[in-house]
């Protein structure tokens, strides 16, 4: 073979790229940190049901939250507010890591620099790790225009007629509630007008006292009644 094509050969045998039949080295450290971050990240988790309140007495508000799911969750965390920007802690409780409602009540809710008539809940929930989810803030209606939620009759035997005056419009969901936040019926209507009005039957329930709520957006508006 002539000098020439010898010397072509052995510069293509050098410059050839070496490959090798196991994957790299970097590849599985980098898959195997993905799988555990998403491991870690599924270590804990809380799923809420609900978030809702409601007056127990002119004065005082009762927060609950009812959770259907908790994993290696530490605690809850209730924020206030009367503008919906600046929150105050008013209750930390520990997580009980089960199916579980809980409730706060708010003996102090109004205030003299409270010019909207509105007050603002936060929840916040804290693993056990130190990380902190927080769920959608709820707005309340603490002292509107005299009307804003009315039922009729009260008490009540069989139907009871609700009329609900706001200015928000969307789904609206009609609940009654214990006197200890157990929701006992619920509806869910479509608001496209300043005022609602419905009829709801309530023969069924036994006799004893109640808690009207009307939920659109929020805003929550709340009338206790009677069931005779």
């Amino acid at each position: 073979m002539k000098p020439a094509i010898l010397l072509l050969l052995y510069a293509v045998f050098i410059s050839a790229p070496k490959v090798s039949g196991q994957p790299t080295v970097p590849n599985q450290q980098e898959e195997k940190k993905t799988s555990e971050s998403n491991k870690e990240e599924s270590n804990a988790s809380v799923t809420l049901v609900n978030f809702k309140s409601y007056k127990t007495t002119g004065k005082e508000i009762t927060i609950t939250w009812t959770t259907e799911k908790e994993v290696n969750n530490d605690f809850f965390k209730l924020e206030r507010s009367i503008n919906g920007i600046d929150f105050s802690t008013i209750a930390l409780l520990r997580a009980k890591n089960k199916n579980y409602t809980y409730s706060v009540t708010d003996g102090h809710p109004l205030s003299s620099y409270n010019f909207n008539n509105y007050v603002y809940y936060r929840l916040s929930q804290t693993d056990t790790e130190g990380r902190t989810k927080y769920f959608d803030v709820m707005k309340m209606l603490l002292r509107g225009a005299p009307g804003v939620l009315m039922i009729n009759p009260n008490p009540v035997k069989d139907q009871l007629q609700i009329q609900l005056r706001c200015e928000e419009k969307g789904h609206i969901t009609i609940s009654v509630i214990t006197r200890n936040g157990l929701p006992l019926k619920q509806w869910l209507f479509m608001k496209n007008d300043e005022v609602f009005q419905e009829t709801f039957s309530v023969s069924d329930l036994p006799e004893g006292n109640y808690i009207l709520q009307a939920k659109i957006r929020l805003v929550v508006e709340t009338q206790n009644f009677v069931k005779r």
